[in-house]
């Protein structure tokens, strides 16, 4: 049986192409998640900041209608 021996260097070499390969699996993994954690983050404040808008900005409709809706009753009676 032949057996080639493997060079300290190619051990070396191959062990550092793993080593950057699965760094590079884990920091694009990691980037991954944060990024769609930081998106999820994002979207659910942006909906609240939208809901709490949206609310403000319909009561003060509200306010705005009954104050008229006052007015007007005034107005029309006797």
């Amino acid at each position: 049986m032949n057996e080639t021996a493997i060079s300290p260097q190619y051990k070396a070499d191959l062990a550092a192409d793993l080593a950057t390969d699965l760094a590079t699996d884990l920091a694009t993994d990691l980037a991954e998640s944060l990024a769609a954690d930081l998106a999820a983050d994002l979207a659910a404040d942006l909906a609240t900041d939208l809901a709490e808008s949206l609310a403000a900005d319909l009561a003060e409709s509200l306010d705005g209608l009954r104050s008229h809706q006052n007015e007007t009753v005034l107005l029309d009676s006797p």
